[in-house]
């Protein structure tokens, strides 16, 4: 697939066309890039953690390599934990039958809103900003598999989106704190208390 129709692929996920769900399920030449939209919408959502630090809290206490590097690698490793806990829930507990690698690039895709988390340090509003992508996440995901799998029930495929996402977004509190800022986008606000 050449940049031009990976770019058109992109284009129409962000438009939310239905189809594009469909394709990104069966085409296996799209878990890289998928992969690695989800990646780099957690990394921007690194940065935009660090620069709260350098801009609300004006530099105390945000290292960079801590918040943004290691904080988009442990992001990364219980994001994929939570596509793990999605699949079993789809496939065991749920009986919906999906292949593994694409529940991966549908998951993937449905986590690009989470770049969102990179506006979390304008003063005032980074906080609505950072449940944005968090509901971002959870909405598009959601849409994906509701696109992609049209014959399933739509609350059982919302329980298995929650039970992935409630994974990282529990634990990465508690991976982080005072001299830890191992946190993207709205995680951030956890380092206040």
């Amino acid at each position: 697939m050449n940049a031009n129709e990976m770019l058109e692929v992109l284009r129409r996920v962000l438009l939310l066309d239905k189809t594009v769900f469909q394709q990104v399920r069966d085409d296996p030449a799209l878990t890289g890039p998928a992969a690695g939209g989800a990646a780099i919408a957690v990394l921007i959502a690194g940065f935009g953690a660090w620069l709260y630090g350098q801009t609300v809290w004006n530099g105390v206490g945000f290292g960079f390599f801590d918040t943004v590097i290691l904080g988009t690698l442990f992001t990364i490793i219980l994001v994929m934990a939570g596509f793990g806990v999605t699949y079993v829930v789809l496939i065991q507990a749920l009986r919906i039958d999906i292949a593994p690698d694409a529940l991966v690039r549908l998951l993937a895709v449905g986590h690009l809103p989470y770049a969102l988390g990179l506006l979390v340090f304008f003063p005032d509003l980074g906080y609505a900003f950072g449940l944005l992508s968090i509901l971002g996440v959870f909405w598009w995901t959601l849409f994906a598999l509701r696109s992609a799998l049209p014959a399933a029930n739509e609350l059982k495929l919302a329980a298995s989106v929650v039970a992935g996402m409630g994974v990282w977004m529990a634990i990465i509190p508690f991976i982080s704190g005072a001299g830890n800022e191992f946190v993207t986008g709205v995680f951030v606000y956890g380092l206040i208390a």
